[in-house]
């Protein structure tokens, strides 16, 4: 079975953050979030400074996509 993270073509925090277009009204956008045990994703606001969150935090973002990548339920 093909994982979708395989198949929206996710974009690495480390290439670019995602702008004001690529997230919904709320602020928000797909973020791959892993601690090395679990992965998914999540629908969530990108932290400021990303880099110094993955750095300090046990969870890790290490992709995203834009918020209309995945729907979402209403």
């Amino acid at each position: 079975m093909t994982e979708l993270k395989d198949v929206l073509k996710p974009i690495p925090v480390e290439e670019r953050l995602p702008q004001r277009e690529d997230c919904d009204k709320e602020d928000r956008c797909w973020l791959w979030r892993t601690d090395g045990v679990e992965e998914f994703w999540e629908l969530a606001i990108l932290p400021y400074k990303v880099h110094e969150y993955n750095e300090s935090s046990l969870w890790n973002y290490t992709h995203w996509l834009p918020h209309y990548a995945i729907p979402y339920p209403q």
